[in-house]
């Protein structure tokens, strides 16, 4: 069997394992991000099977890999190091004020290094890289015309199967309009590369007397692109479409560059840059939202931005080298909260670069994101040398990289596993092209190692996701129920994966039952007091849970410890 044959199977998990990430809600639930990590392993498991131990080539790897990988390293480090949230201000080295939330951060960037190190081999053949481009451009396709009926119909359900009822725009199946324009945004460019090859290549089809099958490809692109163009400027997401036309810009400007390129060629692209440029000015001067600053000021998303910025400054300053630990941004925030944001308490940063360097220390994350650009540009350079087969095709997919990379820096894609696994993939895929290190091929190892492969992988996602499943099962039964039935099923759910979000919804869940139950409220109000002082235990800064659990001590009559837990923190 040669060397560069095909691995259908492994590009059909994969494209599976893309689709079902990006309609799933962007999985970013507990049973989605099983599903997902299931299907990486799948991939492994199978590829192992396939080429035995040469399917993980760690030998010329990309810098994305190795960055992912000190990531895990981090992780690991900080875990073994768990500081209580309450000893905030007297901490240093490595830690994590959740060893809960650096867990779940780590995990998937287990998947995303997994697949890092998996899918180079695969994609070898120019040809394989196409049809994950084709791939993406029509999961794109797919999600603008789901969003835009979703849109049509008044926005009431994601797909027609879940209700929405929770803060922010959704578009298709994503709750954020501004995830779901990043996704289209990068599909955008997966097919602006199609587009670029097969103009190119119209010459070759023309003599070879194959002009209708170059129609034909050409009029199902066209609809592809158009339909993803459209979805992505109904999403209305700024951040997405400003970073598709700067990446559009920075590609020109490097063709300007580039001596090589036909001066025809050269100058379409400079009259593109100074479009892009012009566009963003007349936009700014008559008062278009693209960027979210107007010539009249800022929208208030811009100035929430803004506020959480300097909120993840003064925090990185205190914890510069270290940060507080991966994925445990939003407990030590409440501490540094920006009067700005009001009664709004987030999560993120909306500024992955501020966020990661207020999480693992500036050092990490400058070495983070500088193997993550290494990697696109070394993939740039050595797409250009060589067969021209599949050139801008694979530049396509790194501009789609690009795309997410420059909305990272204005939200949180990156958090996002629909969005993430998309970018990481296509990364993966151009390494991999025409890449001589990842051609050694080795027999299959035996049926005693498969077996004994497939139960180790089976085991480590059984210890993973099994008690995240079990809980995420009893909070949906819970939704359906009525009390007494609804607490069974919460503590259910607390005695599988206790959370900080878990005892609040608890408590709250309680202290209503002690205000529709005169009868009983005492009993109650001390089961919601005992959840929310859980709750307090997790995360102790949080302004709306201290008022809380402040007026559940006043419920019972203790004034005087009210008053002191809503003095300074």
């Amino acid at each position: 069997m040669p060397d560069h044959d095909p691995d259908y199977a492994a590009e059909a998990i994969l494209a599976l394992a893309l689709s079902f990430a990006a309609f799933a809600f962007g999985t970013t639930e507990d049973w989605s991000r099983a599903v997902l990590c299931a299907a990486i392993m799948l991939m492994a498991f199978h590829r192992y099977r396939r080429d035995g131990a040469s399917a993980f080539p760690f030998k010329g790897q990309s810098p994305a890999f190795w960055g992912a990988a000190a990531l895990l390293l981090l992780a690991a480090v900080q875990s073994c190091f768990p500081a209580p949230p309450e000893s905030l201000t007297m901490v240093g080295g490595p830690l994590t004020l959740s060893r809960d939330l650096t867990a779940s951060y780590a995990l998937d960037w287990a998947g995303y290094a997994a697949l890092l190190l998996i899918l180079p081999p695969v994609f070898r053949d120019p040809k394989a890289v196409t049809r994950l481009a084709w791939g993406i451009l029509m999961m794109g396709a797919t999600l603008s015309l789901v969003g835009l009926a979703q849109r049509m119909a008044g926005d009431s359900h994601y797909l027609g199967l879940r209700p929405i009822n929770q803060l922010g725009v959704p578009f298709g199946p994503f709750p954020n309009k501004n995830h779901a324009g990043a996704l289209l945004a990068a599909a955008f460019c997966a097919g602006a590369g199609i587009l670029t090859e097969l103009v190119a290549d119209r010459r070759r089809l023309a003599r070879e007397r194959r002009t209708d099958e170059l129609m034909g490809r050409f009029l199902v692109l066209s609809c592809l692109l158009f339909a993803t163009g459209a979805g992505l400027l109904a999403s209305r997401s700024r951040a997405a479409l400003a970073g598709l036309i700067l990446t559009g810009a920075f590609v020109a400007f490097l063709r300007i560059l580039d001596r090589s390129v036909p001066s025809g060629s050269r100058m379409l692209s400079a009259a593109l840059v100074a479009s892009a440029a012009a566009a963003g000015t007349l936009a700014h001067l008559a008062d278009v939202s693209l960027l979210g600053r107007l010539a009249s000021g800022s929208i208030n998303s811009v100035d929430f931005r803004i506020a959480m910025a300097k909120d993840a400054l003064r925090l990185i300053g205190d914890f510069p080298f270290f940060g507080v630990g991966l994925g445990a941004f939003r407990v030590a925030s409440p501490l540094y909260h920006d009067p700005v944001l009001g009664m709004y308490f987030v999560d993120y940063v909306h500024c992955e670069p501020l966020q990661l360097a207020s999480e693992a220390g500036i050092p990490f994350a400058l070495l983070f994101f500088s193997s993550m650009i290494s990697a696109v540009a070394l993939s740039w350079h050595r797409t250009g040398r060589g067969s021209a087969a599949g050139r801008t095709i694979s530049r396509g997919l790194l501009c789609a990289c690009m795309v997410v990379m420059l909305h990272q820096l204005v939200d949180f894609p990156n958090r996002i596993p629909g969005v993430q696994v998309v970018w990481i993939a296509a990364l993966a895929a151009v390494w991999g092209l025409r890449q001589p290190s990842m051609n050694s091929r080795r027999p299959a190892p035996p049926p005693r190692r498969q077996a004994g492969f497939a139960l180790f992988l089976f085991v480590a996602w059984l210890a993973a996701f099994g008690p995240k499943l079990a809980a995420s099962y009893f909070d949906f039964m819970a939704s359906r129920t009525i009390p007494p039935s609804t607490h069974y099923f919460q503590n259910a759910a607390l005695s599988w994966r206790p959370s900080f979000e878990r005892q609040w919804a608890m408590a709250w869940s309680y202290s209503r039952a002690a205000a529709e139950t005169p009868a009983a409220r005492i009993v109650l109000w001390r089961h919601a007091l005992r959840h929310s002082r859980a709750a307090m235990d997790l995360q102790p800064y949080h302004p709306n849970l201290r008022r809380f659990h402040a007026s559940i001590l006043a419920a019972l009559g203790r004034q005087a410890d009210a008053r002191d837990l809503l003095g300074p923190p």
